[in-house]
């Protein structure tokens, strides 16, 4: 679908894309963590850092002003930018933050992720045999992903609803119980319209998507 057929395309309404501003401030929670542990690391001295080698360096002129500049975005996105929008139209759904366009034709199944916070296409964790990585290598990620939930919404989780296509690519964001009553009502009524689907009866599940 090229962006002549999106414009032509009728608009019916939009709601905020809420996982944008969770993955700011996971991005800026993250790179204090880091930080600290770094300048914990070197007695809180920079010039200890700088002098460490190559990877001092590059944390000192490169890693410190990415993190300052994140946490400026991050400001200006709560304080002055207007809000990113997930917007629906009749034939498909839009994710401006990324420009994920969700074709609802190509639509097979959706599921409910409770601790999932992925927004757009990508390639979710599938079956069992992929817990170890979560298991082993992504328990802090996890930890600060809740922490960066809580902070803007109080929530330790949320439901993301993943939309599978017929080429099996999955496509994320929609935060459905993060939405107001009046948002959820829409979502709800567009899916049972455009997608023959009622998200009441939508499996749920924790993080991973069964097994092909």
């Amino acid at each position: 679908m090229n962006k002549e057929e999106i414009v032509s395309n009728d608009f019916l309404f939009e709601i905020e894309d809420k996982i944008y501003l969770i993955t700011q401030i996971f991005i800026v929670i993250l790179g204090s963590s880091l930080l600290l542990l770094v300048f914990y690391l070197y007695d809180y001295s920079l010039e200890k850092i700088f002098d460490s080698g190559r990877l001092g360096r590059l944390s000192v002129m490169v890693g410190i002003p990415g993190y300052i500049y994140y946490v400026l975005k991050l400001l200006y996105y709560v304080l002055i930018q207007k809000r990113k929008t997930i917007k629906f139209y009749p034939s498909h759904i839009l994710i401006s933050s990324n420009k994920t366009l969700i074709i609802l034709k190509d639509i097979k199944k959706m599921y409910k992720l409770k601790f999932n916070f992925i927004c757009g296409k990508g390639e979710h964790l599938e079956g069992l045999k992929k817990l170890w990585i979560i298991t082993f290598f992504s328990i802090p990620s996890i930890l600060l992903a809740f922490l960066s939930l809580y902070i803007p919404y109080q929530k330790i989780s949320i439901i993301n609803l993943v939309f599978i296509n017929n080429k099996d690519e999955k496509f994320g964001g929609i935060v459905y119980d993060l939405l107001s009553l009046e948002e959820q009502s829409k979502v709800k009524e567009y899916i049972q319209k455009y997608l023959n689907i009622n998200i009441d009866e939508i499996e749920q599940r924790l993080f991973l998507l069964p097994a092909k």
